[in-house]
């Protein structure tokens, strides 16, 4: 491995750190997003020395997130890794992908449990504003987040 790969996996583990990613997913998402080809899970096993299922293991949230996407590459029926290099194209999918869940979880149901429960004379009083006043800032956030993405789609 050149010089140039370990100090990009170096920066992008520091990185990761900060995002809540251990070194190895970390390192897992540098040789992926600085592979110019599809790169296979052998292929990162070769390169990081850890074994077939601990790459696998980390491999499933970042393809879960949709960070990381599974490719065929024709003529062969082995599955490859590869990552989106246009960052903004990236950032606005994954910014995509969050509005969905703010929308489809957190402001159909909070609404609906306020509602239950602001009839409820057994439900906390307090526990309820708590409820509301984080159902007004996710309101908020999700405003920001759709500017964001629109904002990204100028790009």
């Amino acid at each position: 491995m050149g010089t140039l790969d370990k100090d990009f996996i170096k920066v992008i583990k520091a990185a990761g750190t900060v995002q809540g990613m251990d070194p190895l997913m970390s390192e897992i998402f540098a040789r992926i997003y600085i592979s110019p080809e599809p790169i296979s899970m052998e292929e990162l096993t070769r390169k990081t020395g850890y074994s077939l299922s601990s790459i696998s293991n980390k491999l499933k949230m970042l393809l879960l997130t949709g960070i990381v996407n599974r490719v065929k590459k024709p003529g062969t029926k082995r599955l490859y890794l590869y990552i989106e290099k246009d960052m903004s194209k990236l950032i606005k999918d994954q910014m995509m992908k969050k509005e969905q869940v703010f929308a489809s979880i957190l402001l159909t149901e909070l609404p609906e449990i306020i509602k239950k429960h602001e009839s409820d004379p057994s439900s906390d009083p307090e526990k309820l504003e708590i409820i509301k006043d984080y159902l007004h800032q996710i309101i908020k956030f999700e405003k920001i987040l759709k500017n964001f993405r629109i904002a990204m789609e100028k790009m």
